[in-house]
C-alpha cells in the first residue's frame, strides 16, 4: 500500500512540474494605466460619475473587464441592461 502511494504522489508531482504554467514575460511590467478607486471623481452625494463605471483593459488575447455599479435589487433599473451590453459585446 506504501509503495502505491508513494508512486501516485511521484506521478502528481510530475504532472504539476509538466503542466506548470510557463510565463514568458515574468518580470517584465505591464502598460496598463490604473488609478486608484479613490481617485475616481464622484459628486457631493457621493455617487460615480457614470453607472455602471467601466474599467477595460487588454493585452494581447487577454481582456480584463471591471464593472463598479450601485447595489439595486430592481431588475427593471438600464443599469442592468448596460452590463448585459458590455458583456454581450466584450466577452462572446
Amino acid at each position: 500500500m506504501i509503495n502505491t502511494m508513494t508512486k501516485i504522489l511521484i506521478i502528481i508531482a510530475l504532472i504539476n512540474v509538466l503542466t506548470n504554467c510557463n510565463n514568458s514575460n515574468y518580470g517584465e511590467k505591464d502598460e496598463y494605466t490604473l488609478i486608484s478607486y479613490l481617485d475616481i471623481k464622484i459628486d457631493s452625494s457621493g455617487r460615480l460619475p457614470k453607472v455602471p463605471y467601466v474599467v477595460n483593459l487588454e493585452k494581447g488575447k487577454k481582456h480584463l473587464i471591471v464593472i463598479g455599479t450601485l447595489h439595486s435589487r430592481d431588475t427593471s433599473n438600464q443599469m442592468f441592461k448596460d452590463i448585459e451590453k458590455i458583456f454581450i459585446n466584450k466577452v462572446i
